[in-house]
């Protein structure tokens, strides 16, 4: 049976479809912003732009309205698990100031078969630094960690950032290899990295990569 298209055009309506238990095609038909920030120690973050993405669900920018700022993507095993999900179409953006470590525009930790493909993710001018706390960048345009799988990162533009992606559990420990060995099963392809300092596309732990045809330019650390 096809899943139910829905438009949305406020976050609400975005949020309550894509964390709903029910398959849905999302489709966002206006620009959607999420302006409040909320201190966590010493940096900020957006944790009211975040969505953790149930089941079966594709969500699709629409032709003319398809830019979102600071609204970030998550699957997390205590949160819908997130198996079976499409993001596409989309210039994802984010607050320079939201820059803790866990500020992650799309941020995968659970879930099996992940496509996240045709996405700008467009960074910031003067980035390593937040601009009013000062303090170095740790936030990343995306994730693939813990025990999600079988994920696929196509033909998506990463701008300019300190870090690009995190892939893999991004511990070296003897507990972590125990736990986190061979995830994800991962593809990068065909994508355009231009500007990221530093894992663009990234340091890869644990899992298995499948790296073919990507653009890298102006960077510290690539691979």
């Amino acid at each position: 049976m096809p899943q139910e298209v829905v438009e949305v055009a406020s976050f609400s309506d975005l949020k309550k479809y894509a964390e709903s238990d029910t398959p849905y095609t999302i489709v966002v038909t206006k620009n959607i912003s999420v302006n409040e920030l909320n201190m966590n120690g010493t940096r900020y973050m957006c944790t009211a732009g975040r969505i953790y993405v149930h089941d079966n669900k594709t969500i699709v920018g629409s032709y003319g309205a398809h830019t979102l700022f600071n609204v970030q993507f998550c699957t997390s095993t205590g949160k819908g698990v997130g198996d079976n999900i499409i993001i596409k179409n989309f210039e994802m953006q984010h607050d320079a100031e939201s820059n803790n470590n866990d500020s992650i525009v799309c941020y995968f930790g659970s879930g099996q078969n992940i496509w996240v493909d045709h996405v700008t993710f467009i960074g910031h001018e003067n980035y390593g630094y937040a601009p009013k706390t000062g303090l170095v960048d740790e936030d990343k345009f995306l994730a693939c960690c813990y025990d999600a799988d079988y994920c696929t990162v196509s033909d998506c533009s990463f701008g300019k950032h300190k870090y690009g992606l995190i892939l893999g559990y991004p511990s070296d420990d003897e507990n972590s290899k125990n736990k986190y060995d061979g995830f994800p099963r991962m593809s990068i392809i065909g994508n355009k990295f231009n500007g990221c300092e530093t894992r663009g596309p990234g340091l890869m732990r644990w899992g298995y990569f499948h790296s073919l045809n990507n653009y890298v330019n102006t960077f510290s650390m690539a691979y």
